[in-house]
């Protein structure tokens, strides 16, 4: 049986809810709970055939908090109020939201391909650390159109390029 695009939103919403938990109360970092989303998700877009498309806009609109879908079963914001950039490597740190900045930025590089970081530069001047983010995040949005990143990828992808390894949140203290 395949699921409905509101059954899969809503799926991702209380797991993304879930982890926003776990964020606040400290036993895991942003970037991890992140990683974990995307990674989670896939299955649910990979059963007969990889949607792509729908993958990207149904996480972009819980984790960059658009719409309805952004809103958790508490009333709040699962993208945009509940992450900030624990976790996230360095370079990519810059005391905000970077879970909802990554979630854009693919969403960007899928509809408008590698160049969407060089539009959102000229249009949307950010922190060095969100121009960093915007790069790896619109590299990877882009990559998943069938030929590049597979869906099942995501999540590795994430933890190699954008996580810090040994974050001293997660695991009590050791990282992944």
């Amino acid at each position: 049986m395949a699921f409905t695009k509101s059954q899969k939103r809503s799926f991702i919403r209380v797991y993304a809810s879930q982890k926003a938990e776990l964020v606040k109360n400290g036993s895991i970092c942003s970037a991890h709970a992140m990683a974990d989303i995307w990674g989670d998700a896939t299955p649910l877009y990979t059963r007969f055939n990889n949607d792509e498309e729908s993958y990207v806009e149904d996480l972009a609109y819980i984790l960059a908090g658009v719409g309805e879908w952004a809103i958790g079963s508490d009333g709040t914001q699962v993208g945009r109020t509940i992450f900030n950039d624990t976790g996230f490597k360095k370079k990519f740190q810059d005391g905000s939201n970077q879970v909802q900045h990554f979630a854009a930025g693919v969403a960007a590089g899928f509809q408008y391909g590698r160049y969407a970081r060089l539009g959102h530069r000229i249009m949307r001047p950010d922190s060095p650390q969100d121009t960093a983010l915007n790069d790896e995040s619109t590299w990877l949005g882009a990559n998943l159109n069938g030929i590049g990143t597979s869906l099942a990828e995501v999540k590795q992808y994430i933890l190699k390029n954008v996580c810090e390894a040994k974050c001293g949140i997660c695991n009590n203290g050791q990282g992944r």
